[in-house]
């Protein structure tokens, strides 16, 4: 398996990865109203523009995407800020 940075070019396996993982894993345990948000927020156009936007890695394997990962730093920052307040 590798990481490698994603390209706009890979929205499209990322988006079918994504709402296969929602639907699998979070079906039973949110409303069919988050379901449909969250289908319509992972949708190739909008996965483009994030990608975009932001540092977005995925784990290839046998040349298939199979994981994703983003950092926010605005995110990170705040845990950090957190934690060091302890």
């Amino acid at each position: 398996m590798i990481i490698t940075k994603t390209n706009p070019n890979q929205a499209e396996e990322i988006s079918k990865l994504i709402i296969a993982s929602i639907k699998k894993f979070n079906s039973k345990e949110i409303s069919e109203r988050e379901m449909k948000y969250l289908m319509k927020k992972n949708q190739p156009k909008e996965i483009r523009e994030i990608i975009n936007k932001k540092e977005i890695f995925c784990a290839i394997k046998e040349d298939k995407i199979v994981g994703v990962i983003g950092i926010d730093i605005t995110m990170t920052k705040r845990i950090m800020e957190k934690e060091l307040k302890k």
